[in-house]
């Protein structure tokens, strides 16, 4: 009875680590540090994710999320940014940059943390996946 109990709790340990690190297809918004950013479901709408990451380094906080290949469109990833930019205070950071496989765009605006900064950072594979990395923290992710 012991044994059963000892791996129930280290399964439920497992799985509540696992969340921790995992983003819903449908959720509205993702938290990072004390910041809520609108999801590109609250805006697009749901998209099947492949993985997330959250991590914390140097004081800085972020949350990346990779959606399955080709399941967003260059058009969908851009109407995302300027939705961002004009419902939400965000701006441009970055012009988009041609990359061999794909571009990369950035946003950014003031935290809700005195003194931090969101970056939205975008690539957008031609024939590949999107990664979507939110991170707030000092003027070093500027």
């Amino acid at each position: 009875m012991k044994k059963i109990k000892t791996i129930l709790i280290l399964s439920l340990a497992a799985a509540m680590l696992f969340m921790a690190g995992c983003v819903s297809s449908t959720a509205q918004s993702i938290k990072v540090g004390e910041d809520e950013i609108p999801s590109l479901y609250s805006i697009i709408g749901e998209k099947k994710i492949t993985g997330t990451e959250t991590n914390t380094e140097n004081d800085i906080k972020s949350t990346t999320v990779t959606y399955e290949p080709g399941s967003i469109t260059e058009r969908e990833a851009v109407d995302y940014m300027l939705e961002l930019i004009a419902s939400h205070g965000f701006s441009i950071q970055q012009d988009a940059i041609e990359q061999e496989n794909g571009k990369y765009y950035q946003l950014t605006k003031d935290s809700e943390t005195d003194g931090k900064y969101i970056v939205v950072s975008l690539y957008v594979e031609e024939e590949g996946s999107t990664v979507i990395k939110y991170m707030v923290g000092g003027v070093d992710i500027l």
